[in-house]
């Protein structure tokens, strides 16, 4: 029998080469459970890097008897497109999926069809009997409606062997290695599915947690990332910190604010701690009671204070469209953070309605409406006014003096095999309808050069529609390159195309920005274009002009967002001492630009 192969699918982030995140755990441990060699798990940097067909063309090559997607709400959609392409390419191939989006009150994911097989809850105990099972025998396994659920388990963290120690995952990659000591939570937020699936917490116990950290370690980890949704949930917490102080590692996990006193959170810091997250969710307390919230969000923003002030930067969350709040909870809890004077991080979240959590089965009787598909963003609970949520989110990042979401940085480094350039004013141009497939990345760009880009606007809207047709889940870049100012509805004529709605178009409409469609400019010279529409095309729109240096762009143009795109050769630290945003600056070479977004902008990613 044909060996499987397991495919997770990462989030569109908003520049070419911020990282995903997307580390393949959930099918890694799979693999693991049921003993499989290494090697079947989809590389991280294909399912980063490669479009829609490329992927699935991929897969095909890789003739899996099963390929077995993970689901969530940032991936679901593409999944299933992909899965179609493998369909189409491999029919002998079975398709299966799991993970979050894999519930039975999910139903467009039930009505999808896609799948051979959905399987709900945990799937080690499942793996080795799923997977040695034909083609023939899966629709066995499942009930009529196609969704398998695994049922209800009692295995600790640690029963199967460890993805990363049975070399299914590749420490080398990066030195970070996810880590899982506790299964479930004792808490009871019911936007949360671990309510209704795990709501008894097995742990694996601080002895066996500092066993496994020292193995990672030995293999190369420098980092270790807890997955536990509380990690302080344990009676063994110091034991465990004043273990991983002596590993040397850097740790991450999030944590209950309510729990750290000065001497714990000291703890924290010598046990490697850099960072945590701590839900504060809202400072209303009947929206906290009526979301099943335990605490009290001053103590918890006392516990983030100690940590701060112990060297350990609290990411602190903030969720808005709770049933029952107002705007008043999270921007009380935004103001209460910000008068406290500490460094944090933060995250504002728009509440979803997720599948599988007690908030969607309760949901008619809540008076709670949402978004039927990914992101499952709520659009109406009692004391929620989902129109002014965005406002309240911009109020909220004013409040604390930096922007919470990084703004889309286009490809306008050369060399990028994922973009293509045309010149539309060349005699006999041809028609995109005539021309070979185009190159399949998950991060594409389009550079469309004329005199008279107004005139062109059918070609341009003809080669946005070719590339997006051939990858409709993938972001493209179009890039205009004007030799004179055109009308700017035009960049609105782009956007309008955007007829492919997923996560990623929903998400950058509730967050006003753009989303598989990401239209910008690139200047070969300021001559002609006068200040007045620079200014207005900058504030509508990602633009550069190309220059030797900073400071040979007007410093009224800077202070306008108008980028600049440089030579090789600057020295980046010096550089970014010198210039009102480093976010527009850009470069003409890809490695400047891969340093400029890690040291810089603080994104870390491997070129």
């Amino acid at each position: 029998m044909k060996s499987p192969l397991f495919v997770q699918l990462p989030l569109n982030p908003s520049a070419p080469f911020e990282p995903t995140g997307n580390i393949p755990l959930a099918g890694a441990m799979l693999a693991a459970a049921a003993g499989l060699a290494p090697g079947r798990v989809l590389c991280q940097d294909e399912a980063d890097r490669l479009g829609d067909r490329a992927l699935a063309a991929r897969i095909a090559s890789m003739e899996p008897g099963i390929a077995a997607f993970t689901l969530y709400c940032w991936n679901s959609e593409r999944s299933c497109h992909v899965a179609s392409l493998v369909r189409e390419k491999a029919p002998g191939t079975v398709l299966v999926a799991g993970g979050p989006e894999a519930s039975p009150d999910n139903s467009w994911l039930l009505a999808n069809g896609v799948f051979d097989l959905l399987v709900a809850g945990e799937g080690e105990p499942l793996a080795g009997r799923l997977l040695s099972t034909g083609p023939e025998g899966i629709a066995d396994l499942g009930p009529e409606s196609g969704l398998l659920d695994s049922g209800a388990h009692s295995f600790p963290p640690g029963a199967y062997p460890d993805p990363w120690l049975s070399g299914q995952l590749d420490l080398r990659r990066d030195g970070s290695a996810s880590v899982e000591t506790v299964r479930g939570c004792p808490s009871g937020c019911i936007y949360c599915s671990y309510r209704r699936r795990h709501p008894v917490p097995r742990r694996m116990d601080a002895s066996a947690a500092l066993a496994l950290c020292r193995r990672l370690v030995r293999a190369g980890a420098s980092e270790l990332v807890f997955l536990d949704p509380t990690f302080d949930a344990r009676p063994d917490l110091r034991i465990l910190l004043e273990g991983l102080g002596e590993l040397g590692a850097s740790c991450f996990g999030e944590i209950s604010g309510e729990s750290v006193t000065d001497g714990l959170a000291r703890l924290y810091a010598s046990a490697g701690f850099r960072s945590v997250e701590i839900g504060l969710q809202s400072w209303s307390a009947e929206a906290l009671r009526t979301a099943g919230r335990r605490g009290n969000p001053g103590v918890a923003l006392d516990g983030a204070q100690a940590l701060a002030e112990a060297g350990v930067k609290p990411v602190l969350d903030i969720i808005l469209g709770l049933p029952g709040d107002t705007a008043a909870g999270p921007l009380e809890a935004a103001r209460q953070v910000a008068s406290r004077g500490f460094d944090f991080d933060a995250q504002v979240f728009y509440l979803s309605v997720l599948p599988g959590t007690e908030l969607r089965a309760r949901s008619a009787g809540m008076g709670v409406s949402w978004m039927e598909r990914p992101p499952y963003y709520v659009l109406e609970a009692p004391g929620v006014v989902f129109d002014e949520m965005r406002r309240i989110r911009e109020a909220i990042a004013e409040m604390f003096g930096f922007d919470l979401d990084i703004g889309h940085r286009p490809v306008l480094f050369d060399g990028w095999e994922g973009t293509e350039e045309y010149d539309l004013d060349v005699e006999n141009v041809p028609d995109p309808a005539s021309l070979p497939d185009p190159p399949s990345l998950r991060h594409g760009s389009v550079r469309l050069a004329s005199e008279d880009l107004w005139a062109r606007r059918s070609l341009v809207e003809a080669h946005v529609r070719r590339r997006r047709s051939a990858d409709p889940y993938c972001v493209l870049d179009v890039v205009l390159e004007p030799r004179a100012p055109f009308p700017l509805d035009l960049l609105d004529t782009i956007r309008a195309l955007e007829e492919q709605a997923d996560y990623s178009s929903r998400v950058a409409a509730m967050h006003g920005t753009d989303g598989g469609i990401r239209p910008s400019i690139l200047l070969r010279s300021m001559e002609g274009f006068p200040p007045g529409w620079l200014r207005e095309a900058a504030a509508s729109c990602p633009l550069a002009v190309d220059a030797g240096d900073p400071r040979d762009i007007p410093g009224e143009l800077l202070e306008a967002d108008v980028g600049v795109r440089l030579p090789p050769g600057h020295d980046l630290p010096a550089l970014s001492k010198r210039v009102p945003r480093a976010d527009r600056v850009y470069f003409r070479s890809a490695l400047e630009d891969d340093l400029w977004t890690s040291s810089v902008l603080g994104l870390w990613a491997g070129f």
